[in-house]
């Protein structure tokens, strides 16, 4: 719930390595102080624990909590506060001592400096209000008088006893579970997943309580699993609940004797309610030898709000549980609202109101069951009325019982992970998270902190990204259909605004007011007139604004001097002169966005925020850049595109940048390829005309062996330049990249032979692309990069021969994606690629040489038994599909792409298990003859789920 541990150990942190690292402004006794204060930190964490406990059971029991919490709760803030202003101070002086250190040895204006830090000592170590805050906040954890029976999250539990007396929707699910039952595997474990409150153990209830299910097991036991489970506590729960009593015996060996008695031979269903990620970690090992002691046709149901529990543990497909239909959603809560009964004319006048109120439950069934028994047999319409127009989660009556399970899994979050879900709840719902966005953010908050625990470096980028993927693992984030970005459910986001402790806000035009105490804040605007509201908020260190507004933010900008984030990208409003300057004002600055803003122009000023990392210029149009611009020395991300950054003369000196979009090299000093040599933190990098580039000499000064953290490599020839193939090949030999290389593409590379450190040395390499390399005669036997999993191959006209070791189509076992046009398959030099058994797509393009595919192209399609999707895009003179499409039964895709000769479908159909079916600027004959109920095709493909003409 409070983050002020966390906060006064960064700051710690920063303060010892400033005494350490800076002598001439060292204090006797100063690391003292910070020994000291550290020492208190595991009370500060023990009070804020307590905190959490107290809260929990007095929203349990009463539904609001009571004056001590909320003094307690303002005490810690006030902490948080000295903490977050002694974080702003020892931030001003580690930028004057990173800037003027060696200045400062030799000049008495080093005095400034020295008040500085004796103002960050008196804050953080000596400030009575420190003092006060900490001696009243222990005092009150001292004086609580311990309840007699420990809180616990963990007393939730639900067991399979508890019937659900009538279950609306979930059948697809439920079939499913019993369909892989009745399959009799040797030990099977099914995993139930999906965010809390979404019915996982009502499914798992229905399964164990199925008349088949109690027919077809000898023994079935239900485990409430909680956190602190090892594998023997399990084990005696195991015992007890197959035996439905337990004698205390809790000798490991003892347990397990008496459980392998019980399962002998023994036909059994085992479910494992609520597990997580600890547990499995400690136990699955253990707990798997021990129950495989059953007979044959032995079932482990697992229920679980990780993803990772549930591929960890499962033998089968896991069961992920989304929100409820919205007719069995509404069925659900009309039963319990009506308690199961005929509707009659009482009932019949609430129906709307009870549709509104429904509609607002987040599609989950857990809400629509707690709010439909506080509405059950109550007729008053206002009493309804209230809660279609108030926000269900702060109302009193049922909020605990539908955050509950939710609030469960925060708990489970470490320190940091909690307040980047919080962070979350800045953006208005159905807002589309960018995942390396987020990360950004939350790494210039001080959010991800690196735990130098072992002796290799993991970029912060790389931890947010692996804590992100932990949100999405355990459902507080879920994944779009649409390019990589994430969604944030409803109540989880209310759920998020509940534990953020009222340091984060997201408000709209018709709020009126933000309070003080905000430190986050998003302000979503259509109206012009939101903006004045913030005024007021002197501490934000996030600002993100979205929408138009009227007002001017310089004025306000000039005393918001602890923002960390400023997003102000894609708003309708003049980026002024003085707001930009206003902007450089802003010397704790980290993350500014100022993409799709219309700026032409940046001022010089910019180029003193010392600690900015992440600068957005995406959709500008500049003539021109700052020339100081490269004193943005912690400068990791740079978006702007390629005209923008070519602006950029020695981008050499940025070397903390991460990503270059395009280098353009140039004859001209600054812009020379060179400039490359010690950026030796990028990841990803273009490289664009490679052509005046003369030497193998001059290509090697980028230094690409040296980037051992480079993932993604392009390099491109401008190909409408004529060049000669012997100095192609030249420089192409002095741009070898490190071997931890994954993606590798060339375009427009004028060479007859590819450079042989693509065999050699890329031994991680999962990405080929190779495109308009048109006196390329040979193909390297990419049968050797065995880690390949996509491999692109398009205007390699001329190649006519590929390495004999593409024939080792065991070299090719991890492929997955495979793009080419008639360079391969016009030429048959497909048959060398094999069978590709991993194959799961593939894209046909630009073929204009085919007109019908050939009897070896048809047994070779034939073989690629693992594909799902296959496009053929582009191919303007194909009159036919391969006729063996049919037997293609793992294809769930067809896509045809302006493909106007076709226009039938193969003889012997389409794969019978096929999902999708997209036809675009297609022969309109085709089309006529797919359309529902007219088309001749019709009654062969009106199975397939969707169909786009």
């Amino acid at each position: 719930m409070d983050g002020a541990t966390e906060l006064i150990r960064k700051v710690v942190a920063m303060a010892r390595s400033l005494l350490r690292n800076n002598h001439y402004i060292h204090r006797p006794n100063g690391l003292d102080f910070l020994d000291e204060l550290e020492l208190l930190l595991p009370r500060i964490t023990a009070a804020a624990d307590e905190l959490e406990a107290i809260s929990i059971r007095e929203l349990k029991e009463s539904g609001s909590e009571s004056s001590y919490v909320i003094a307690m709760r303002r005490l810690l803030r006030q902490l948080k506060d000295a903490a977050y202003d002694a974080e702003d101070v020892l931030e001003d002086l580690e930028l004057e001592t990173g800037k003027f250190g060696c200045y400062l040895l030799c000049s008495s204006d080093g005095d400034h400096d020295l008040r500085t830090f004796e103002a960050v000592r008196g804050l953080l170590l000596f400030d009575d209000r420190i003092k006060r805050t900490l001696d009243k906040l222990f005092a009150m954890v001292d004086a609580i008088e311990r309840p007699t029976t420990t809180t616990s999250w963990d007393s939730r539990h639900t067991i399979s006893f508890v019937f659900e007396h009538m279950v609306f929707g979930r059948q697809k699910e439920l079939d499913t579970i019993l369909r892989y039952i009745r399959s009799g595997t040797d030990l099977g474990v099914i995993a139930i997943a999906g965010m809390g409150g979404v019915g996982k153990t009502t499914v798992a209830q229905l399964v164990y309580n199925d008349p088949f299910v109690k027919e077809y097991f000898a023994l079935q036991g239900w485990i409430h699993v909680t956190r602190d489970s090892d594998a023997g506590s399990i084990m005696e729960e195991m015992v007890a609940s197959f035996e439905r009593r337990f004698d205390g015996v809790t000798d490991y060996a003892t347990v397990r004797r008496r459980l392998a008695a019980h399962l002998a031979k023994k036909r059994y269903l085992l479910v494992l309610d609520d597990v997580w990620d600890e547990v499995v970690i400690s136990t699955w090992s253990d707990l798997l030898p021990a129950l495989a002691q059953g007979a044959p046709g032995s079932i482990i149901l697992v229920t679980t709000q990780s993803k990772k529990v549930a591929r960890t543990t499962a033998t089968t497909t896991p069961v992920v549980l989304g929100v409820l239909p919205w007719d069995d959603l509404w069925s659900l809560f009309k039963y319990y609202a009506f308690y199961g009964s005929e509707i009659g004319s009482r009932e019949e006048k609430l129906l709307p109101i009870g549709e509104k109120i429904a509609k607002n439950l987040f599609g989950l069934p857990l809400a629509a069951k707690v709010f439909g028994k506080i509405l059950a047999r109550n007729f008053d319409e206002n009493l309804w009325k209230k809660y279609t127009e108030s926000d269900i989660c702060k109302l009193k009556e049922g909020s605990y019982s539908i955050l509950s399970p939710l609030r469960y899994g925060y708990q489970q979050l470490h320190a940091g992970l909690k307040k980047c879900f919080c962070y979350c709840s800045l953006f208005p719902k159905g807002y589309r998270f960018e995942k390396d966005k987020l990360v950004q953010m939350w790494i210039a908050q001080g959010f991800v902190q690196s735990k130098d625990s072992t002796h290799l470096v993991i970029s912060l980028e790389d931890i947010g990204r692996q804590w992100f993927d932990e949100l999405e693992e355990k459902f507080f984030l879920q994944p779009t259909s649409d390019g990589g970005k994430y969604t944030m459910h409803d109540l989880m986001r209310e759920l998020a605004f509940s534990v953020s402790s009222d340091e984060f806000s997201n408000f709209g035009s018709e709020d009126i007011q933000v309070l003080q105490i905000v430190r986050h804040l998003a302000v979503q605007n259509t109206m012009g007139n939101a903006i004045g509201n913030i005024y007021d908020c002197k501490d934000l260190r996030t600002l993100i604004l979205m929408g138009h507004y009227d007002h001017k933010l310089d004025g306000f900008l000039k005393k918001s001097t602890s923002l960390r984030v400023l997003d102000l990208s894609g708003i309708d409003m003049g980026i002024t002169k003085e707001l930009l300057q206003s902007i450089s004002l802003l010397k704790h600055l980290c993350f500014l966005d100022l993409s799709f803003t219309k700026i032409r122009q940046l001022p010089e000023s910019v180029c003193s925020l010392y600690h900015l990392q992440v600068l957005g210029l995406q959709g500008c149009k500049f003539k021109k850049l700052p020339k100081g611009i490269t004193k943005l020395i912690n400068l990791r991300h740079l978006y702007a595109d390629g005209t923008t950054i070519s602006l950029i003369s020695r981008i050499g000196r940025l070397t903390n940048i991460q990503e270059i979009e395009e280098f353009r090299v140039r004859n001209k000093e600054g812009h020379r390829i060179r400039e490359l040599k010690d950026l030796n933190e990028l990841r990803k990098l273009c490289i664009m005309n490679l052509q005046k580039v003369v030497s193998k000499k001059e290509a090697t000064e980028a230094k690409l062996m040296n980037k051992e953290h480079l993932d993604t490599l392009a390099l491109r020839w401008n190909s409408k330049t004529k060049s000669a193939s012997g100095k192609n090949m030249e420089v192409i030999e002095g741009l070898q990249p490190n071997m931890s290389l994954k993606e590798l593409m060339i375009d427009g590379y004028q060479g007859t032979a590819l450079p042989s450190w693509i065999l050699q040395n890329l031994t991680n390499l999962q990405s080929l692309h190779l495109r308009n390399c048109l006196t390329l005669a040979t193909l390297p036997p990419i049968g050797k990069l065995s880690a390949l999993k996509s491999l692109s191959v398009e205007g390699l006209n001329s190649v006519e021969f590929i390495g004999d070791q593409l024939l080792e189509v065991q070299n090719l076992q991890c492929l997955t994606h495979l793009c080419t046009d008639s360079s391969l398959l016009a030429n048959n030099l497909f048959l060398m690629l094999g069978k590709l058994p991993s194959l799961q797509s593939l894209k046909v393009c630009k073929c204009s040489d085919i007109v019908e595919f050939s009897a070896q192209h048809e047994v070779w399609f034939e073989q690629l038994t693992s594909l799902e999707e296959l496009e053929f895009s582009d191919c303007h003179n194909l009159r036919s599909l391969p006729s063996t499409l049919a037997s293609l039964s793992s294809m769930k895709k067809l896509t045809l792409s302006n493909c106007p000769c076709i226009d039938s479908l193969p003889e012997y159909g389409l794969p019978s298990m096929l999902e999708e079916l997209h036809l675009f600027r297609c022969s309109d004959v085709l089309v006529q003859r797919c359309r529902p109920e007219e088309g001749i095709y019709w009654p062969n493909i009106c199975h397939i789920p969707y169909i786009k003409l």
